[in-house]
């Protein structure tokens, strides 16, 4: 703060008007030294008043910690297998979400490989939830991906492998986070205890459940088990795999920030589509529903309005629609299921 009754007591009229009037009152004085305030006040820059405020601090950004195995850490990917929580410069899917993203997200990536999500469960306390209790952060989004470890590691039960993830994500959930949960990708190496085949039965249980039990504890499911995505050696995603798990992920981020608030983030009968990527690419447009449904029903207009592609599912959650002949435009997908309704606008 600037010492201005210094600055005054030093001036050299107050000075020689002090000498001349010794016997005047200390009621004049104080009077003259308000008066001589203001308009010192009134004579300083604005740049300097500014200065010697206290200074806006910028918006605070939107955490996105990724948490879990070897899949979140990115073996596999070509570069940025460092196991670093803030490099950002590979191509495991969160460096990627961090530069798709941008400006006003930070993303962590927390994924140790070979970790099982009880080993997640005890390590959280001194990883994940320092993160969650910071006031660094305007919201704090929870990504994780586990369960393979479980199954083929530690030779978990599907109810068991399922009951760990619950109870991880309620903890997460307890913790103010909101959550994303991803599902579990097939499996064909580093398996103790079970057949490929039985990971594979074991798998699908646990996705039958996730699909129809998700909404208890957890804010969005990212379906990525049955996209076509490759496994180079049997367990982990390479770099085209890692950027189809991003693109899956930062459409149910940017889903969960621009439908909901913090507290109320459950979805909604009105936001139940995701579509990715948008714009399209190479004729593929990706129908993410958060969930199991019965029968939904899918239809796709054009700028004008006229119906160019129409399709009724059963029993999914996610759908592929191949759209190569679509022209250069504006189109609307349409998903209703029972009385849910929903129209996405995207662009070929």
């Amino acid at each position: 703060m600037l010492n201005l009754f210094g600055m005054i007591n030093n001036l050299p009229f107050h000075t020689s008007y002090r000498a001349k009037n010794r016997k005047k009152t200390n009621h004049r004085s104080a009077s003259l030294h308000v008066l001589l305030l203001i308009c010192v006040l009134l004579a300083l820059p604005a740049s300097l008043l500014r200065a010697q405020g206290t200074e806006t601090g910028n918006a605070r950004p939107i955490l996105i910690a990724t948490y879990g195995n070897s899949l979140v850490a990115g073996v596999g990917a070509s570069t940025g297998q460092v196991y670093s929580t803030d490099n950002m410069t590979g191509m495991d899917f969160p460096a990627q979400l961090s530069r798709d993203l941008g400006a006003g997200y930070v993303v962590k990536n927390l994924g140790v490989p070979s970790k099982t999500t009880p080993d997640l469960a005890r390590e959280a306390a001194g990883t994940l939830y320092p993160l969650l209790a910071s006031d660094a952060y305007s919201r704090k989004i929870v990504v994780i991906w586990e369960l393979t470890n479980d199954l083929c590691l530690a030779g978990a039960s599907a109810d068991q492998a399922f009951a760990h993830y619950k109870a991880l994500a309620e903890d997460i959930k307890a913790h103010g986070a909101e959550l994303i949960l991803l599902s579990m990708l097939p499996r064909t190496t580093y398996i103790a205890g079970y057949s490929v085949q039985e990971t594979e039965q074991y798998r699908n249980q646990i996705n039958a459940r996730l699909r129809t039990e998700w909404t208890a504890f957890a804010d969005r499911l990212a379906d990525v088990a049955d996209l076509p995505l490759i496994l180079p050696d049997g367990t982990h995603l390479g770099d085209a795999g890692y950027t189809i798990v991003k693109d899956v992920v930062k459409a149910h981020i940017m889903s969960l920030v621009n439908s909901t608030v913090m507290g109320n983030s459950k979805r909604s009968t009105t936001s139940f589509l995701t579509v990715y990527p948008n714009p399209i690419q190479d004729g593929r447009l990706h129908l993410d529903f958060g969930g199991y449904l019965q029968t939904v029903q899918i239809s796709v207009f054009n700028a004008l309005g006229r119906e160019v592609y129409s399709t009724r599912l059963t029993g999914a959650s996610t759908h592929i629609m191949e759209v190569p002949n679509l022209t250069t435009g504006s189109y609307w997908v349409r998903a209703q299921s029972g009385d849910k309704v929903q129209t996405n606008r995207f662009v070929r």
